[in-house]
């Protein structure tokens, strides 16, 4: 049986994953928690999710410049679940937005040439 999301489109998401990614645009790194650890990965997979909504969006209107810039956001980075850190292990993790390092790779050399 697969999983039927109910959300129409984007931007049924929490605004907190656009806010998510415009840190991640301009800080070249984003976070979001604590929480524990399940949540943390429950988030991942909507922010995946999300990223195949934008997707989607693109699709159904080519003219949408906000998911437009969300999307050309969203395919550079890389989401990931860090514990966090501390002395005495906590169970509490984050939300982790990272440049993908093909991304960066790429950007590096493209700085290289320049």
């Amino acid at each position: 049986m697969s999983r039927q999301d109910t959300r129409p489109d984007y931007r049924h998401f929490p605004s907190e994953y656009s806010d998510l990614l415009y840190q991640y645009a301009r800080d070249g790194q984003a976070t979001l928690g604590p929480m524990p650890r399940n949540a943390a990965l429950s988030a991942r997979r909507d922010m995946y999710r999300f990223k195949m909504f934008l997707m989607h969006g693109i699709d159904a209107d080519p003219e949408d410049a906000h998911c437009r810039a969300l999307l050309a956001i969203a395919v550079r980075a890389v989401i990931h679940v860090e514990p966090v850190a501390t002395e005495e292990p906590t169970g509490t993790h984050m939300l982790v937005v990272t440049t993908n390092p093909i991304v960066a790779a790429m950007q590096a050399i493209q700085n290289a040439k320049e």
